[in-house]
C-alpha cells in the first residue's frame, strides 16, 4: 500500500501543476521586496489604520520578520511587514539610489 500511496502523490502533484504556479506566485508575494518597489499599504494587525490605503516606495527590507522600510507618498518614513503590503509596480532598474540629490 505504501508504494501505491507513493505513486499517487506524484500524480496529484502533476495534477496540481497548473495550480502550483498560482501558489508559487502567492509564495513569492511573501518574499522580500526589492528597493524602489512601489507598494500600497493594505495593512495587518500591526498596521496603524491611518497608513492603510497610502502608497509608498521600499527603501530597505530585512528577512527576519519581513520588515520593510518605506518612504510614503507624503514624505514620511514607516516600517511595515511584508504581509501588510501589496505591490503596485516593480522597480524598473533605472532608479537612482540617491533620489534626494
Amino acid at each position: 500500500m505504501d508504494s501505491a500511496a507513493k505513486e499517487e502523490e506524484p500524480a496529484t502533484n502533476k495534477a496540481k501543476g497548473g495550480e502550483m504556479s498560482d501558489d508559487e506566485v502567492s509564495e513569492d508575494s511573501t518574499a522580500l521586496l526589492p528597493r524602489h518597489t512601489k507598494v500600497l499599504v493594505t495593512g495587518n494587525n500591526r498596521t496603524k489604520s491611518k497608513l492603510v490605503g497610502l502608497k509608498g516606495v521600499v527603501k530597505k527590507a530585512v528577512g527576519l520578520g519581513g520588515w520593510h522600510w518605506l518612504e510614503m507618498s507624503d514624505g514620511s518614513h514607516v516600517r511595515l511587514q511584508r504581509n501588510a503590503l501589496t505591490v503596485l509596480e516593480q522597480p524598473t532598474g533605472e532608479e537612482s539610489d540617491s533620489e534626494e540629490e
